[in-house]
């Protein structure tokens, strides 16, 4: 009873009403049909299927993914698939320029990527000029979709540190911190003279499809045959994917070449002293008058090609050429006064004191970026090339063998290569203007300057203007020839052959 009377309500009174609070007025929603059993048992289905269905077909898919990957990186390791050791550029790789170009937008070009992008470019002092950095930024922006790209240059103060860092790291010699900050370039310089070694080594990377690029069609040709070389260094037969294959593996972009840089004042006395001595090209090295006179840098490389320069060779062939390179050889060795240019050139500018090497070095031998800058320092200097061709040398661009091809990057390294070869960026301003180019008078110049100047010989030979008489002689560099030798003089040079090593290890 008692159960009943707390538990039951007059029929008046009902919820809030009963203590004399007011009602607000409740919602009615709409009730729905009833539905069949076989409705019912179908939502129901379709629920288990939302709730579990979905998330069981990602994992199912997540765990396909993850499945894959380890049968590829399987494949990677066991030798089935072979990561790509090239990067390509996206002058030739289809899928980047594809992806480069799946969009445009209402004024008819491609879409613009906003994102930042920072290409490493490790290179030498003096090679690489820091103002490329912002020549490039403006570069990217009016002629690539990508418009906040950044390029740092990391210089390098010695000769040959470049190869060195990559032989290291190849070796496991540099490790943590220090591989991170010395070996993680995108491109690196490397100068002629260490392609070969660093092909054998496998510290650098072919550029797959660099023949079709727009860079590659104004190289020079003499820079083309430097660069393509087969997997072992040498020059390659091409074609095919045999030992043999020509690959393109660097991308010259400064060049230089073997010069003379005589003291003028000791030189015309020896020549009017009725020896009947005139200096007028590489073979007057071996005249007697020379002999205890001439400094020449301590390279067995140089000292090679100088000997089969003066003999007309590239190479020696047969018992009596070999002995006759032997005895020159010898006979240039005993003509060197120093193999330190670097305590003959300081001797040779001195203008108020006379040191011994001074009154004795005459003549001193070496690349244009040791001797064009000393040129100008005394009156008494004068840098010479003769004009029956010199040594050329020249530093490329190289992609180290830990760099990591992406369609981003190919597209970035594609346009810098374009970028610094063709000339936007040097002295000249684009054009080559010659009352603004400084050619070699810093030691070096911009590839796109051996380009002009190879044309320029092939258009007077085709019009027949090239006499027999212009080889003989010296060509003077200085302002009133632009520091640049004639374009005779470099149609005859050539750059260091892979003969010379083969000579001179049998030594």
């Amino acid at each position: 009873m008692e159960r009943a009377c707390a538990t039951a309500r007059p029929a008046g009174l009902r919820g809030p009403a009963a203590t004399g609070s007011r009602r607000r007025p409740a919602k009615v929603a709409a009730r729905p049909e009833r539905r069949g059993s076989d409705d019912v048992a179908s939502a129901h289905a379709r629920k288990r299927e939302s709730r579990f269905g979905g998330a069981a077909g990602t994992g199912l898919r997540v765990l396909a993914g993850l499945a894959g990957v380890h049968l590829g990186l399987s494949q990677l390791w066991l030798g089935e698939l072979r990561p790509a050791r090239a990067i390509e550029t996206t002058s030739t790789a289809a899928g980047a320029v594809g992806r480069g170009q799946k969009e445009r937008n209402e004024s008819g070009g491609l879409e613009k990527d906003r994102k930042s992008y920072v290409i490493r470019v490790g290179s030498l002092r003096g090679s690489a000029s820091p103002r490329w950095l912002q020549g490039f930024r403006s570069y990217m922006r009016e002629n690539s979709r990508y418009q906040n790209v950044n390029a740092r240059l990391y210089l390098r103060r010695k000769v040959g540190q470049g190869y060195e860092d990559l032989q290291d790291f190849k070796l496991g010699k540099v490790k943590g911190r220090k591989a991170k900050k010395r070996c993680s370039d995108d491109l690196t310089t490397l100068g002629d003279a260490w392609l070969e070694s660093a092909i054998q080594g496998g510290c650098v990377q072919p550029i797959i499809g660099a023949e079709l690029t727009e860079w590659w069609s104004h190289m020079p040709e003499k820079c083309k045959s430097l660069v393509s070389r087969d997997r072992s260094g040498r020059p390659g037969q091409g074609g095919g994917r045999g030992a043999s294959s020509s690959y393109v593996w660097g991308v010259p972009y400064k060049w230089g070449c073997l010069c003379m840089l005589v003291r003028q004042d000791k030189l015309d006395t020896l020549q009017s002293s009725g020896s009947g001595f005139v200096l007028g090209d590489w073979q007057d090295l071996w005249h007697p008058s020379l002999k205890g006179k001439i400094a020449i840098p301590n390279s067995p490389r140089l000292l090679v090609e100088l000997t089969l320069r003066s003999m007309g060779k590239a190479e020696v062939r047969g018992e009596s050429e070999v002995r006759e390179f032997r005895d020159k050889l010898q006979r240039l060795r005993g003509q060197v006064k120093t193999f330190s240019t670097e305590d003959a050139l300081k001797s040779m500018k001195s203008q108020q004191t006379e040191s011994e090497l001074s009154e004795q070095v005459y003549v001193t031998v070496d690349w244009s970026h040791n001797l064009l800058p000393f040129s100008g320092k005394s009156n008494k200097l004068r840098a010479y090339v003769p004009n029956s061709g010199t040594l050329l040398t020249a530093d490329c661009w190289c992609i180290p063998h830990y760099a990591l091809p992406s369609s981003s990057t190919g597209t970035i390294v594609d346009k810098w290569l374009s970028y610094t070869t063709s000339g936007i960026g040097g002295p000249a301003g684009g054009d080559l203007d010659e009352r603004r180019s400084t050619g070699l008078k810093r030691g070096s110049a911009d590839i796109a300057l051996l380009a002009k100047l190879e044309r320029e010989a092939a258009e007077r030979r085709e019009a027949g203007q090239v006499e027999a008489t212009a080889a003989e002689g010296l060509a003077l560099l200085d302002s009133e020839s632009l520091w640049t030798p004639p374009c005779e003089a470099i149609e005859r040079s050539n750059f260091v052959s892979n003969a010379s090593n083969t000579i001179f290890k049998p030594l």
